[in-house]
Formats: C-alpha cells, sequence, structure tokens
C-alpha cells in the first residue's frame, strides 16, 4: 500500500511533485513553511502531515559561479539521498541543478529521466522548484514552466504560485 504523506492524495510515497512561480514570487518560502510542517509532522495550510517526514532540501538560489561546481554529479546527490534517506527531496530550484539548455525538450527530459532515477533508486519523493517562463493573464496551466511541455507531463501533483506579494 502507498503511503500518504499529506493532502488528498496530493504527496505520497514516490510521488513527482511541481512548484512553479514566477522568480521571486516565494517558492523557496514556501518550500520553508511546508518543510518546517513536514519535518514536525503538524499543519501547512490546513492540511496535516500523515506523520513526521524527514525533508532533504537541496537549495542552489546562490552565486552562479559557485554552482558549476555543483552541476552534473547525479551520483553525489543520490549518495547523500541514500545516506539520509528522506521521504521528499525538494529541488530548488531545478534549473540551477542542470547545465543543458532549459528550453531544449530532450535536454529537459534528460534532466527529469535523472530525476526519475533518484526516486526509484533511493524510494523517496521529489518536489522540483522551477520558474514560469513570459506568461499570458490567461494562462492558468503548467504549459507555463520554461521548457514548457516536458515539465507539465512529468508531474504526479502541481502547485502553481500566481499573483502579487502579498496576495501570493
Amino acid at each position: 500500500e502507498i503511503e500518504l504523506y499529506w493532502g488528498d492524495k496530493f504527496i505520497f510515497e514516490n510521488s513527482r511533485v511541481l512548484l512553479l512561480g514566477k522568480p521571486k514570487i516565494g517558492k523557496s518560502n514556501w518550500l520553508g513553511a511546508f518543510a518546517a510542517g513536514a519535518s514536525t509532522g503538524t499543519d501547512f495550510m490546513g492540511v496535516p502531515f500523515s506523520r513526521p517526514l524527514k525533508v532533504m532540501w537541496l537549495q542552489a538560489e546562490i552565486i552562479a559561479e559557485f554552482l558549476k561546481q555543483r552541476d552534473g554529479d547525479i551520483q553525489q546527490i543520490s549518495d547523500e539521498i541514500a545516506f539520509h534517506n528522506p521521504d521528499i527531496v525538494m529541488i530548488d530550484p531545478v534549473i540551477n541543478f542542470f547545465d543543458g539548455e532549459e528550453n531544449n525538450n530532450s535536454e529537459i527530459h534528460k534532466l527529469l529521466d535523472r530525476i526519475d532515477m533518484l526516486i526509484e533508486m533511493n524510494s523517496t519523493s521529489i518536489m522540483i522548484a522551477h520558474h514560469t517562463g513570459k506568461e499570458r493573464a490567461d494562462d492558468k496551466t503548467f504549459m507555463s514552466a520554461r521548457g514548457g511541455s516536458a515539465f507539465a507531463g512529468w508531474f504526479d501533483s502541481g502547485i502553481k504560485l500566481a499573483g502579487e506579494r502579498p496576495d501570493v
């Protein structure tokens, strides 16, 4: 039986979650609050977690020249996940762990395949934070993800932050 973590079958064992929003809208703040609720087993956004969960947050909102030292080492990331054995791994933002072309669907598919391998090898759920591109006012879908359709077809559950501060 698949273990449910949060929401009505929203985040569960080995699930793939996409958190989408424009730059600086508050994706990292959302993830921090989510991680606090998950790790303590309390509520987040009024919804309880099934139990206290072990969360690993791979955060890469840092100076670009430092990132290149991290790129492409899927084995090191996998080793860290295996060592810590988290229920949920959050990758924030996913594109900073990628050195390919963001608008090339085949390169994005390779990235998402590597993330799927992390899920399979480590029996963990993965939540990726990603930016939207230029979007029309009427676009409420996940097709507005930079890299487009590859991301839109990847996830089990999705969260899209919209609006302007403080009304996100």
